[in-house]
Parts: C-alpha cells; sequence; structure tokens
C-alpha cells in the first residue's frame, strides 16, 4: 500500500514563494549593480589662505582668521588650528595647519601662513636750531642735540645726520631715523657756527677763565665803552680785544674788571687791575696779553680780533733776566739769561734778540738807571759779566727799558784764612759751595719735550725724565710727560729687558701710577715672573737685580719674600774684593737698594749684619774713588749716583770734599749755560740722560724718597713660595710642589708642579722668550688657563718624575654591556610611534557591501532549506 501524502499547509507556502520572491529581488538588484560604487569626497576646508599684517609691537601683532569646511555627509563643520585665531604672532612667518575630520571619520588638513611685518616707517622729531662756537670747520660738535623718534616695533631707531662737518654760517641738516626692519623717516633743522676766539686769562698757575668767545659779526658797529669811574664813553671797534673783553666780563662771574683807565694822550684804553673772584684783592699794574704767541704793540682796544685767534691775558712781566746767582762774587763770572713767559705752560723760556744790562739808579731820574754794563745775548739768550765792585745791581733788559729789574748782590771773596767754612781754598785762596741751578735743569728738560709729552728721541730719556721731574714736584712738563708714559704701552718692539721693566715700573711710580694695575701692563708681575729661584733677569749680570728692589720693595714687597731674599744675596754674592759692583754708579746703585731694603726690613736672620757690611765696604769704596775735583771719574752721571748713595747713608753732602771741593760743587761745574749738563757740543740724548740724573742729586733725594709706596693686591702673580704649598687631605695621593707652578697638558707632569690642580681649571706657564742683548735669553712666563684635568699629579717613586695616574672611581669597575643593550632596545620600542596605515574610504565602504550582500543571500538560501525540509519531509 502506497504511503499517503501528507496535508499541504497553506501558509507556509505562501511564506515559502513570498521569501523566494525576495531572494530574487536581491539577486537581480545585485546583479544591477555597477561594478565601481562612488562614494561622496572628504570634507572641503576654505578660507585657509595666507594673510600678512602690520606688526604694532616688538612682539608682534594680533592675527584673526576665519577658516571652515563644508562635507558632502555633515554639511558644514569648522576645522582646529594650530595656532588658533585671534593669538599673537610673531614678527615673520608663522605656518598655521588647520584639520577637520567627519563623522565617517575621514580627514582633510590645510596649511597657510600668517606673515607679520613692519613696514612702517619711524617717528622722527628734529632738534631744535642749534648754534656753536668755534674758530674754523667744526666736525661731529660735543653737545649737538641729536633729532629723537619712536617706533611701535623698534624701541631704538638709530639716528644719524648729514653733514656732519659744519663751516662758519648756518647749515641745514638733514637727521636720519631708520629701524631694524630698515624702515627710514627724515626731518630738517639748522646747525649754525659763530666765529670765535679762545681765550685764557691766568695768574701764574691758576687759570681764572679759559674757553671759547664769540666773535661780533665783522661789520658790527663800534661799541661804546666808559673808563671805569667815568660816565664818557670811548667807541672801539666791535671785535678788538677790549669789547670782546668787557662782553665776556658781563657774561660770567670768573673775574671782573675793576679799573679800567683811558689814557686821552695816546688815544688808549689800560686794563689796570683786574679782580679774581677767589681773591680779595685785586691784581693791579702788571695785565699783560698775546695773540697768537705774540705780544702785540698795541692797546687791547686798537687790536681787532680775527676767528681764530688765541689770546692770553696774564698778570706778570713779559720778559724777564734769570741770574745764575743773585750773590756773585767780585772778578768771579755769573751768566745772566733773557727769558720770555710762556703764557700757554706758565714758564719763562730763553729769549734772543735783546740786550741784557746791569744797572744801578739814577738819584736824578728814576725812570732811567745808570747802565754798568750791558751785552747782547747768544744763541741761547745768554751774557755773561764780570764785576768788580762790590754793590747791589739791577739786571733787566734795555729793549723793556729795565723793567723788571732782577736784584744782584756783589760780594768781595772770602779767604779761607778768615775763618770760612767751606774748606780749603786750594791756590786761590776762595772757597767756592755751589750747587746746579734746578730751575734751569728743570727748564732745560722742558724745552727738550716734543709735542706729544716725550723728552729726547728715546723712550728711556722719557722714564729718567719723569724720575726727575718728579722729585722737582709739580710742573706742567712733568703732566705731559705722565699723559705720554700712560698712553705709551709697553710692547715687545721695547722692554724685553727686564731692566726696561724696572726703569719703566720706577718712572711710573714716582709719578704716582701703580705698577700693579696704573696701566694695561703688570710690571710688579713681570719682573717677579723673571725671577727663577735665584736672582731675576739675566744671570749673567747683577744691575736687573739691584733695579729691581727698588720697585719691589715700593710695591709691597719685603726681605720676608723669597724673590728679594734671593736677589739681596745674589747681589752680596757679586760684590768684588774692593767693595764695588764694578763700576762708581752700579756701587752707588746698589747703596741705595740695599739701604731701602734694610729699612723696610723683613730679612732673613742672617741678613742684616751681611747687608750692613756690604754697604760699608761699598761706601769705602766711594769713598777711595772721589776725585780732587769732587767728583767721581769725572763723570756726570756716576757723581749724581754718589751723591744719592751719600744721602741714602745719612751722610752729608758737603763733607765729602776735596781739595775744597765736593760731588754738588762737580755738578755745578758740569752744567751749561741753557741748564743742561755738560757742555752743548755734546748730542741732545746725553744731556738729557746726565741733566735727568743730576736734578735728583741736587735736591739731594734718592731714589726711595721719589718713588711712591704701594701695596700688593690681594691676587698675586707671583709664583708661590714653600711656604705657600697646600696639602690635599682629602686623597690618600700626594700632590708634589716644589717652587714654581708649571702644568703640561697631554704629558708628564715634571717636578715644578707647587700645589694641587683646582677644581674647575688649573693655570700653566708659557715661557716667552724675550731677547736682552748679548748675554741670552730671559724668560717671561705668561700665566693661561687650561681645562681641568682629570686626573692626580702623583710622584714615582723610582723615577722621581710625575705622572697622570687616572680618576680611581672612573676605573672601579666596568658596565655591563649586554644589559646596556637590552635596556636600549625595551627604551626603543616603547617610544616608537605607533604607525597606522591609510585606508581609502570609498574602497572600505564597496567592501562592507559585498560582504552584506553575500552575507544576506547565504542567510536566504539556508533559511529556504529548512522550510523546504519542514514541508516536505
Amino acid at each position: 500500500m502506497s504511503k499517503p501524502y501528507r496535508s499541504i499547509n497553506t501558509k507556509h507556502t505562501f511564506r515559502f514563494f513570498c521569501f523566494l520572491a525576495g531572494a530574487g529581488i536581491t539577486l537581480i538588484l545585485l546583479a544591477m549593480m555597477p561594478t565601481s560604487y562612488a562614494f561622496a569626497d572628504g570634507p572641503t576646508i576654505t578660507g585657509a589662505t595666507d594673510i600678512t599684517v602690520e606688526a604694532t609691537s616688538t612682539s608682534g601683532a594680533m592675527v584673526t582668521f576665519s577658516v571652515a569646511a563644508t562635507d558632502p555627509v555633515d554639511g558644514i563643520i569648522f576645522p582646529i588650528c594650530t595656532p588658533p585665531s585671534g593669538n599673537l604672532f610673531a614678527l615673520g612667518t608663522t605656518t598655521v595647519t588647520c584639520t577637520v575630520t567627519n563623522s565617517v571619520a575621514s580627514t582633510t588638513q590645510a596649511t597657510f601662513g600668517v606673515g607679520v611685518v613692519d613696514t612702517t616707517p619711524p617717528y622722527i622729531t628734529p632738534p631744535a636750531d642749534q648754534t656753536f662756537l668755534s674758530t674754523g670747520m667744526l666736525t661731529d660738535p660735543a653737545g649737538l642735540v641729536l633729532a629723537t623718534s619712536t617706533d611701535a616695533v623698534d624701541h631704538n631707531p638709530s639716528i644719524t645726520y648729514f653733514p656732519t662737518s659744519f663751516a662758519i654760517g648756518t647749515t641745514t641738516v638733514t637727521w636720519t631715523a631708520t629701524d631694524a626692519a630698515g624702515n627710514m623717516s627724515t626731518t630738517t633743522s639748522n646747525v649754525g657756527i659763530v666765529e670765535a676766539v679762545m681765550i685764557t686769562i691766568r695768574n701764574g698757575a691758576t687759570v681764572v677763565f679759559s674757553g671759547a668767545v664769540a666773535l661780533p659779526a665783522s661789520n658790527a658797529v663800534p661799541v661804546d665803552i666808559a673808563p671805569t669811574s667815568t660816565s664818557s664813553t670811548v667807541a672801539v671797534p666791535a671785535r678788538s680785544l677790549l669789547s670782546v673783553l668787557e662782553t665776556l666780563d658781563t657774561a660770567q662771574n670768573e673775574f671782573a674788571i675793576t679799573d679800567l683807565q683811558y689814557f686821552s694822550s695816546f688815544d688808549s684804553f689800560f686794563i689796570n687791575c683786574i679782580t679774581i673772584t677767589d681773591n680779595t684783592n685785586p691784581l693791579c699794574g702788571s695785565w699783560q696779553y698775546a695773540v697768537n704767541g705774540t705780544a702785540p704793540s698795541v692797546g687791547t682796544d686798537h687790536f681787532v680780533l680775527e676767528n681764530g685767534d688765541i689770546v692770553f691775558l696774564y698778570f706778570g712781566s713779559p720778559r724777564q733776566v734769570l741770574l745764575s746767582t743773585t750773590a756773585a762774587t767780585v772778578s768771579i763770572p755769573f751768566t745772566a739769561t733773557a727769558q720770555k713767559y710762556d703764557p700757554m705752560n706758565n714758564t719763562y723760556v730763553a729769549t734772543t734778540g735783546v740786550t741784557i744790562g746791569v744797572t744801578q739808579p739814577d738819584p736824578d731820574n728814576p725812570w732811567n738807571p745808570i747802565e754798568i754794563a750791558t751785552s747782547t745775548v747768544d744763541v741761547n739768550g745768554q751774557a755773561v759779566f764780570i764785576l768788580n765792585a762790590v754793590g747791589t745791581y739791577g739786571v733787566g733788559i734795555k729793549e723793556d727799558y729795565y723793567f723788571p729789574l732782577t736784584t744782584l748782590t756783589v760780594a768781595n771773596p772770602i779767604s779761607s784764612s778768615g775763618g770760612a767754612s767751606g774748606g780749603s781754598a786750594g791756590s786761590s785762596g776762595v772757597s767756592v759751595f755751589a750747587n746746579i741751578n734746578i730751575q734751569n735743569a728743570i727748564n732745560f728738560l722742558a724745552a727738550n719735550q716734543n709735542p706729544d709729552g716725550s723728552i729726547g728721541s728715546s723712550i728711556l730719556y722719557s722714564d729718567w725724565a719723569a724720575i726727575a721731574l718728579s722729585a722737582a714736584g709739580e710742573s706742567q712738563a712733568k703732566a705731559r710727560l705722565k699723559n705720554y708714559l700712560l698712553g705709551a704701552g709697553f710692547n715687545t718692539d721695547f722692554g724685553s729687558r727686564t731692566a726696561d721693566l724696572e726703569r719703566r715700573a720706577m718712572a711710573l711710580m714716582s709719578l704716582g701710577v701703580s705698577p700693579y694695575e696704573g696701566t694695561q701692563t703688570d710690571f710688579i708681575g713681570r719682573i717677579v715672573s723673571a725671577f727663577d729661584g735665584t736672582q731675576i733677569g739675566d744671570a749673567n749680570i747683577f744691575n736687573d737685580d739691584i733695579f729691581a728692589l727698588f720697585p719691589l720693595l715700593k710695591a709691597g714687597y719685603s726681605g720676608s719674600d723669597e724673590v728679594v731674599d734671593k736677589t739681596l744675596r745674589f747681589i752680596i754674592s757679586k760684590q768684588s774684593a774692593n767693595g764695588s759692583w764694578d763700576s762708581v754708579d752700579l756701587t752707588a746703585a746698589a747703596i741705595q737698594a740695599l739701604t731701602l731694603a734694610q729699612r723696610v726690613g723683613g730679612l732673613g736672620v742672617d741678613l742684616p749684619s751681611r747687608v750692613d757690611s756690604a754697604g760699608q765696604a761699598a761706601k769705602t769704596f766711594l769713598r777711595n774713588s772721589q776725585d780732587q775735583n769732587g767728583g767721581f771719574g769725572n763723570n756726570t752721571i756716576s757723581t749724581a749716583w754718589a751723591i744719592q748713595a751719600i744721602n741714602a747713608l745719612g751722610d752729608s753732602v758737603p763733607s765729602w770734599e776735596k781739595n775744597g771741593k765736593n760731588p754738588l760743587n762737580f755738578l755745578a761745574s758740569k752744567q751749561a749755560n741753557d741748564g743742561g749738563m755738560e757742555d752743548a757740543s755734546n748730542n741732545a740724548g746725553t744731556r738729557i740722560w746726565t741733566t735727568a740724573f743730576a736734578i735728583p742729586a741736587a735736591l739731594g733725594k734718592t731714589w726711595e724718597e721719589i718713588l711712591s709706596g704701594f701695596s700688593r693686591p690681594a691676587v698675586q702673580t707671583a709664583p708661590i713660595t714653600n711656604s705657600q704649598i697646600e696639602t690635599n687631605n682629602s686623597t690618600t695621593t700626594p700632590e708634589t710642589a716644589t717652587s714654581t707652578l708649571t702644568i703640561l697638558p697631554n704629558e708628564n707632569a715634571t717636578s715644578s708642579l707647587v700645589s694641587r690642580l683646582p677644581e674647575q681649571s688649573a693655570t700653566s706657564t708659557a715661557e716667552l722668550d724675550l731677547p736682552v742683548g748679548k748675554n741670552g735669553i730671559q724668560k717671561i712666563s705668561a700665566p693661561q688657563t687650561i681645562p681641568a684635568a682629570k686626573t692626580k699629579i702623583i710622584s714615582s717613586s723610582a723615577a722621581g718624575i710625575e705622572k697622570p695616574v687616572e680618576n680611581q672611581k672612573a676605573l672601579a669597575s666596568s658596565p655591563d654591556t649586554s644589559r646596556i643593550n637590552e635596556t636600549s632596545k625595551l627604551k626603543a620600542q616603547i617610544s616608537a610611534p605607533l604607525v597606522v596605515k591609510n585606508i581609502n574610504a570609498d574602497q572600505a565602504a564597496k567592501t562592507i557591501f559585498y560582504a552584506s550582500g553575500g552575507g544576506t543571500i547565504i542567510l536566504g538560501l539556508y533559511l529556504g532549506w529548512k522550510f523546504l525540509v519542514k514541508f516536505l519531509f
């Protein structure tokens, strides 16, 4: 019997056909889909365009901008920009980056530049019109007020002007302000230059007034001036000296013309009295004036000034006579020197072309004295007279009508039998005590002073002249020489010998200038650096050791310092058996050095007696070396230095007499009529040199007295002595020390190390070979800084050589390199940035669509199969 068919469920059948229909439609749609599906693009950014704005300050400018984005999916969206809008942007160009992402993670980025520029010129304000006094073309005048300028970005724009030189009259000046960006602004103003003269009013060394004074216009009308105590006036030229002085009198308070007289017979004014503000009493009767170095022959009211004239109005005599002695002896010649006043330097200098007369008053005519003797002057402005009558005389210049007169007294010679205290007179029966004319000697040095302030043709003349002028006191020649030496420098062209250093140090110290820091050269440091542990400078000579003691002992050193102690011993060791150091002059210098060391003190236990013995032996040598003419070696220098040595020993120079003459008499005999030592036939250098040595001797001053004293500075450049060696207790490795610090980098250290290395840096010694002449090379150490070495210097007991040893901590252990490598790899992994691949949005969408459609079909087939199984079976 056949199996009966199951009854068909109408509901299920309907569902089945509906499913099939749906699946069919899906397949049809899939079949109809194009192979390339176009998805919408990402967001689009707008407004990201370059911007340029003007800076508003040195920081830049606040900048705002508007950037937006549109998207097919999300519509209008707003990017994020860095830096953001409304921020402060610095000068220059800043790149702004804007980024936007839509809802389906599609990102768009755009960049643009924000340029902040400064194109605005600065604001410039001209100065007011200005006027200056000048005797000619004026360049960059002092006190010129500049234009001013402001700028929003550059707070200090530069100011320039053109022209920079101004002629007499009015000049239009163009001022330019330029900011840092190169923007410029200009404006103009006027600078006027008025003709002027330079006027100086002085009373001896006192300068009452000095400065430029404006001249009236060349076509100015005459000025009416009234004499003192009268109401009537006299017309004088507007540019006359008197008119300009009257205007100056009204404009300032330094002086006042208090007695102005007018003489109608001469049709001329006479300035009788001027009262200086600081003085109670007026100065009357002797006011003189000079214009451009010449004394005019007319009164101040008749001398018309011109632009650039240099005027001196001074109180005193325009010329005078200087006598070699004001107390002459019958039949003994004396010298009279005609001099004219130099108002610029306040000195009298020799003059020529005049006649000097020796006069006595005429009772019947006081205005015309009786001429006893007259003589024209020679090329040096001098005349020699011999008077045979006792009396009082007046000596003056005939062309000046014997005004003023210098008083001279003439006496009979003093007989040695008459109880004169001057000593034996020899065959002449006259005992003469004389000294050089110190003022004449000083004038001689001043006459040989160059325009730059130096004296003579060699720098060594200037050094010794500085000591001489310092011994004599203050003078303009000394001041000018000091300025020269302060600016002269001390270079390798001159000054390589230690003796040169010592001489310059003495010159500066005599002028009151510190040898440590008064100039660019530390003279004491360089002298000390020439000390080799036994002596200073060239070991083959000892003059540089003798002269080293003067600056050292006057600069804070004493016998307790090794450099002084050893140098003294070296000097004493070089003394000859006859008590000398080869010559009279060096022996005399050594006596001064030894006595100075005794007075400073600090000598070693055995040195005081040795120094005293050496000094006494040297004194005996000098006594035995004195000549019959009172001098030493018939030599000015030797005699001058011997006089200083005698004074250093505390002896009386006049007591050193031979044949009725002492060393000062000898010096006086060597002085020429022009004030210089030696005959005028000698070359100028020799005469300057000997004159410079003679002046301190004639003044009775030693070098110790002439040189100013100075203290040692806190930080010394001197080599470290054994007493200064530090001990390092922080390590068991001793650091060797001897006498001189010398650290040689990259080489084995030698035995000259003096102290342990500093923590941060060390000092090495570079030896400079400097020539000292035929005796060889003098080495001067110049400190220089080198980086601190990570080493310690230890002494090798086996070889006696110091060598560097590596830092023990650095050698204590070695790191595990394998563990370091593992750690490095781990750090690299951790710090590596995450890398994300770029995925195309359209491709991703298609992939997702196809996967979804395929999945739908598979699901439909599966459900259909399940339905058939259930329906049919």
